[in-house]
């Protein structure tokens, strides 16, 4: 259902303006999201940290990511891909039907 990155300082998660329906749950470390203004020029969006959303945007809403995510040291993260969500919401759907 979810599977675990690991992440050292600097490496990116997900990019500004790319498709990626992937819900990712901070599990320790920290993030800071970088958004990209129309002159090319970066700004700190946000400081992530332990139990952030990140990209949920991308996998409720269909959007395309809001803001680059960076590490700012070795982070874990938990990754949950919309084809598993999907699926997961079908399983709970089905189990309760057999429970009513």
């Amino acid at each position: 259902y979810a599977h675990i990155i690991e992440l050292e300082a600097g490496d990116t998660l997900c990019h500004q303006n790319k498709i990626d329906h992937t819900l990712y749950i901070l599990q320790s470390g920290s993030m800071t999201s970088l958004l990209k203004d129309p002159d090319g020029n970066l700004q700190r969006f946000n400081k992530l940290t332990r139990g952030a959303f990140i990209n949920d945007d991308s996998l409720f809403l269909d959007l395309p990511v809001l803001c680059s995510v960076i590490a700012d040291c070795k982070c874990t993260v938990w990754a949950i891909n919309r084809e598993k969500f999907e699926e997961r919401k079908k399983q709970k759907r089905l189990k309760k039907g057999l429970y009513n």
